[in-house]
Parts: structure tokens; sequence; C-alpha cells
């Protein structure tokens, strides 16, 4: 009996495009693929650019026995997909399980929809495709500062935090498709674990928490570059760890999501004046690294993730 095949999603063309680009994620990846394949899954890895018709792609690329990533010119028809698209690019596959749920993935993609869907623990979000709905509103804002974003973006790309009066129109080349949201103020801190601003990403499989990271910001500053930051402002925590206030605000996020299966995702939240408020939800969180959570953290999530894998290709 043929084994079944699991693709992971990439964006990026080139058999060494991001994110095995990069050392980390390419060593994480590859504890995923062998984690899978010792149970019996064949794991490819599909790029973009390469999608032919259904579940099937042009080429795909494996790990080989050198733990090198090497690229097969030759069509493979996938069962399952695990989507980690970071450039809106994947194609639209109904005919086999895509992991996260598309249905899901829309909505946390959609940060307009998440904010609505999650109004209670949302700060107030409005979206926008002018430059003239944003000055319709400004005069009405609340708060002297703002959050302008893009309502599809990720990353941090293309997000700002300003003052109302500093506002131009020449801050987009477009102003389509973008969110304006009230800021969520953390300078309180959570007694006993932080001090000041700073933010929970909280990785969940499937309801239960699995690992959480925790950011801390410069005094002053609402965004930080982790990628520069890491070692100063970014820390590992212990789920055990989580106030029961915060792992109740989770609870109820993930109470709304439960009709999906197999939902691998991260969940950002800070504590404010308000209570917890939602930052966004991830749908397609990577892996684990050891240079930014620990070795043990890390082979812990990632085989999480694999776990949930073999579970939804097997099932």
């Amino acid at each position: 009996m043929a084994k079944p095949i699991l693709g992971i999603f990439f964006s990026n063309p080139g058999t060494l495009d991001y994110p095995l680009s990069k050392d980390y994620f390419s060593k994480s990846y590859a504890t995923v693929i062998k984690h899978c394949e010792k149970n019996n899954i064949r794991v490819v890895i599909v790029r973009g650019g390469t999608h032919i018709d259904k579940a099937t792609f042009s080429k795909y690329i494996v790990l080989n026995q050198d733990n090198e990533y090497t690229l097969i010119d030759e069509p493979i028809t996938l069962d399952v997909i695990w989507n980690r698209d970071s450039e809106n690019v994947f194609p639209m596959v109904s005919e086999v399980k895509t992991i996260n749920d598309p249905e899901l993935d829309e909505l946390c993609r959609d940060k307009a929809k998440t904010a609505q869907v999650f109004a209670e623990s949302s700060p107030k979000t409005v979206p926008i495709n002018s430059y003239a709905e944003l000055e319709d509103i400004l005069p009405e804002w609340p708060d002297d500062t703002l959050v302008i974003k893009p309502r599809y973006g990720e990353q941090g790309i293309g997000v700002y935090v300003i003052a109302k009066n500093d506002v131009k129109e020449n801050l987009y080349d477009s102003w389509q498709n973008l969110i304006v949201q009230a800021i969520v103020e953390s300078n309180l801190g959570v007694p006993g674990i932080v001090e000041g601003r700073h933010e929970f990403n909280v990785f969940m499989i499937d309801g239960v928490t699995r690992s959480v990271r925790l950011k801390k910001f410069p005094k002053g500053d609402f965004l930080l570059d982790v990628e520069i930051a890491w070692d100063e402002y970014v820390s590992h925590l212990s789920p055990t760890k989580l106030p029961q206030v915060l792992q109740t605000v989770l609870k109820e996020i993930d109470d709304h999501l439960k009709q999906y299966k197999t939902r691998i995702v991260r969940i950002d939240i800070a504590n404010s004046a308000n209570g917890y408020q939602l930052i966004e939800i991830n749908s397609r969180p990577g892996v684990a690294v050891a240079e930014h959570v620990g070795q043990q953290a890390a082979d812990e999530t990632n085989k999480y993730i694999a776990e949930a894998l073999i579970q939804a290709t097997t099932s």
C-alpha cells in the first residue's frame, strides 16, 4: 500500500528559497519531516508557481538521506497539504485536505473579519479602501495615535503606529484593503511575568497551548523587529505560567474555531486596561527554532506539529 503524501507548500519558487534559506528553519523543517516519515508518511515540499491542477504539482523537493533538500523535476499528486504560504499565492485546492482549513485561514488572514468575530476581545477596528475613508473617520477617532495596517498582511509589513495629525496620503501607494485599529496599550504589563509593553505569541494546536513566546518592547515603542532584537526583548514562557484569566480568553477564542479540525494557529494577545486584547490570529505559523525559544521548547513544539500533521494525513 502506497504511503500517503503530505505536501508542505512554500510561496517562493526556488528550491532553497525562504524559509529553507535560513539555516534554523531548514533544520526545524527537517525535524518535522523526519518525524512524519518515521510514521509511514511521505513528505515533500512544493512551491509557488508549480501548481498544475487540483492537488497536482509539476515538481517537488525531498529531504534526502544526507539531510539535503533535493529538487525532483516530475509531477506529484498530494493527499494532504500544509499551507505555509507567505505571499498569498497558494492555489485553492478543494480536492484534498488543507491545513489549516481554507475557511479558518480566511478568518485569520482577514483582520477585519477577525475583529468582527472576536469583537469582545478585539480593539476597535475599521476597514478602509481609500484615503478619503480614512479622512472621514479621523475626526471622530477617540485616540491621538492609531494603527494602520494591511487587512491581509503579515510579518509586520506595512504596519504603522502613528499620530492622527501625522497621517499623510503618501503613507501608502494604495489605500485599498487596509484597516484602522485602536492601539492595544499594554504598558500595564502582567504582574509576576512582564513589566511594561508586551505581547504574548501563543502557539496552539487543536486548542492546546504548546509554546509561548513573550515579546517585550523598548520603552516608548509599539513595534519590535524580532530578527534584530531577539536576545534582548524576546523570551520563551512555559504555557503553565500563563495567567488563568489569559487561559480563559484563549479558550473562548478557540471555542469559535473548534469546527475546524487540525487547527495550527498562533494567537497574538496582550494585557491592557480593557483586559486581554487580541492583536491577531496567525493561521500560518511556522516551525519552532532553537535559536528563538531554546532547544527543548523547539523540539517539543515541532514534535506536536508533526503529530498533528500525521493525524491529519492518516485520518
